[in-house]
């Protein structure tokens, strides 16, 4: 069921699945990822729970579910502001988060300051760059370096996208396997077009400016972690969370970045099993 709802800081649109009692669960997005890599694990998170997700705000006129649209003006703060009013609209009192990539750091952010409603955070694959351990991946260092380029040179991001394109079709020439062509697809997006990838340069920038301070953070975080991820560091993960009691760490074998796409079932059911 999709629902809009119109606040101080513009039209919210959020979509609620499920109508079962034994939990209820908010879901944060990774920036500049689109709803194909959740379908099947919210279906099946849903099928005992009721299950949010924010996929940010839709801007006026831009009406498909599908898409992700950045505004690089929103803060945390605000951010916060627009979870505490979705929550409010449904009369939620006590909600679970479940965060993936970088959404895994506004989750910490926001619910360290709800924790009179937040009960527990899930971290799916989640993204700490930005922070100074030196276990970044590849990817979170190149994607800094881009990041930055692309801020003091507008010019830069269609050299960037030139060759991120170039890549995406390598990678897809690689495997046949469907579930392997559709992550690429979908991770590669925010990179392909010379204007969105500057809203999402933007948006990154601005969003790891400042650290999340955990080590009392008042919730308990569960990690589920693939064991290889190309596009965030595991190690890193563990390394800045594993030695905190309220950190409980989970691995899910045979997946990748995107692993509530590619085990949606084994996911979804490892979340349901957390919240008990």
């Amino acid at each position: 069921m999709s629902k809009e709802l119109v606040t101080t800081l513009g039209k919210l649109k959020y979509s609620i699945y499920g109508c079962g009692h034994e939990n209820i669960f908010f879901v944060f997005n990774a920036v500049g990822q689109s709803m194909k890599l959740w379908k099947d694990f919210l279906q099946q998170l849903s099928k005992r729970n009721q299950v949010i997700f924010f996929n940010e705000y839709v801007p006026e006129g831009k009406e498909n579910p599908e898409e992700v649209y950045y505004n690089c003006n929103i803060s945390v703060d605000d951010h916060k502001e627009m979870v505490k009013s979705i929550l409010s609209a449904e009369n939620i009192t006590k909600v679970i988060f479940i965060a993936w990539c970088a959404g895994g750091k506004l989750a910490m952010e926001i619910g360290g300051e709800l924790d009179n409603l937040v009960s527990k955070i899930v971290l799916l694959a989640p993204s700490f760059a930005g922070i100074n351990i030196e276990e970044d991946s590849d990817f979170e260092k190149n994607l800094f370096e881009v990041c930055r380029s692309v801020d003091s040179s507008p010019e830069a991001s269609e050299l960037v996208c030139k060759t991120s394109r170039i890549t995406m079709e390598a990678k897809l020439k690689d495997t046949e396997d469907e579930k392997k062509r559709e992550v690429t697809k979908q991770l590669y997006r925010p990179f392909t077009d010379a204007d969105s990838f500057r809203d999402y340069s933007a948006r990154i920038l601005r969003f790891y400016k400042h650290t999340v301070e955990i080590k009392e953070f008042p919730l308990k975080l569960h990690l589920v972690l693939p064991e290889v991820d190309e596009s965030t560091s595991t190690k890193k993960s563990v390394a800045f969370l594993g030695g905190m009691d309220c950190v409980a760490i989970h691995y899910i074998n045979g997946v990748g970045h995107a692993l509530q796409f590619e085990n949606a079932i084994g996911v979804a059911d490892l979340c349901s099993a957390i919240a008990k």
